[in-house]
């Protein structure tokens, strides 16, 4: 068993979080392209290809993006405050 060493920068996905999932996406895949709409979040070229539903969480561990469904996130994860 592995336990991560520092906090993870992630995202839960509805349409107001679009801005930010947008940049982690871009963080990673600096030209990739974006679509977003109600319910859904789209990345892809740039090595990275992402569909993202309204409630996943997109996760940054490292320099690797993960989408995890919540009830996934909430198992791994916890607020690192």
């Amino acid at each position: 068993m592995y336990k991560l060493r520092k906090p993870v920068e992630a995202v839960q996905y509805e349409f107001a979080a679009f801005e930010a999932c947008s940049a982690l996406v871009k963080s990673v895949h600096p030209e990739a392209s974006i679509m977003g709409q109600h319910g859904y979040f789209r990345a892809y070229n740039d090595g990275g290809n992402y569909s993202i539903a309204s409630g996943q969480w997109l996760v940054k561990i490292g320099s690797s993006l993960a989408v995890l469904d919540d009830d996934q996130f909430r198992e791994q994860f916890e607020p690192a405050g």
